[in-house]
C-alpha cells in the first residue's frame, strides 16, 4: 500500500461534483459544519478518524482508500468487482468491440447513455420497428 495522506482536495471535490453543501455533509457525516470545512483544506487537522474517512467514502460512493490518497480510483471494491464482472460478459464485449470499429454505432451509444431508462426503452422499441420493416 503506497503511503501518502489524507486528499484534502478530493474530500472538496467529492462535495461539489455531488453539489453537497457543507451543512448537507457536515450532517451526514456527523461533524460540525466548520469541521467538515477543515476537512476539505486540511488546515488545523492533523489526521480525520477512521471512522470519518468511512463515512465520506459511503456518502460518496467511494474507496476509502482514494480519499486516503493509497489509489487514484475512486470506485469502491465492490464497484470495481462489478465492473470487471460486468465488462468480462460476451455480449459486452462484443457491445464493445461493434463501437469500436464503426463509428455510427459510438453516437447511437452516446446519444442513449444519458437517457433515463423509459426513454432508452422507448429508443429500443423504435429501432426494433425499423429493423422489423425492413425485414419484410
Amino acid at each position: 500500500m503506497k503511503e501518502s495522506g489524507i486528499r484534502y482536495d478530493r474530500i472538496k471535490a467529492l462535495r461539489e461534483e455531488h453539489g453537497y453543501t457543507l451543512r448537507y455533509v457536515a450532517s451526514h457525516i456527523g461533524v460540525t459544519e466548520s469541521t467538515a470545512q477543515r476537512h476539505e483544506t486540511g488546515k488545523g487537522i492533523r489526521e480525520i478518524p477512521s471512522a470519518i474517512i468511512g463515512a465520506y467514502a459511503i456518502l460518496y460512493n467511494v474507496n476509502p482508500a482514494y480519499l486516503m490518497g493509497w489509489t487514484d480510483d475512486p470506485r469502491s471494491p465492490g464497484q470495481i468487482k462489478q465492473d470487471e464482472e460486468y465488462y468480462s460478459d460476451p455480449d459486452v464485449q462484443k457491445i464493445i468491440q461493434t463501437r469500436e470499429k464503426d463509428g455510427r454505432y459510438k453516437i447511437l451509444y452516446d446519444a442513449v447513455s444519458d437517457l433515463s431508462p423509459e426513454s432508452a426503452e422507448l429508443v429500443a422499441k423504435m429501432i426494433k420497428k425499423f429493423s422489423d420493416n425492413k425485414e419484410e
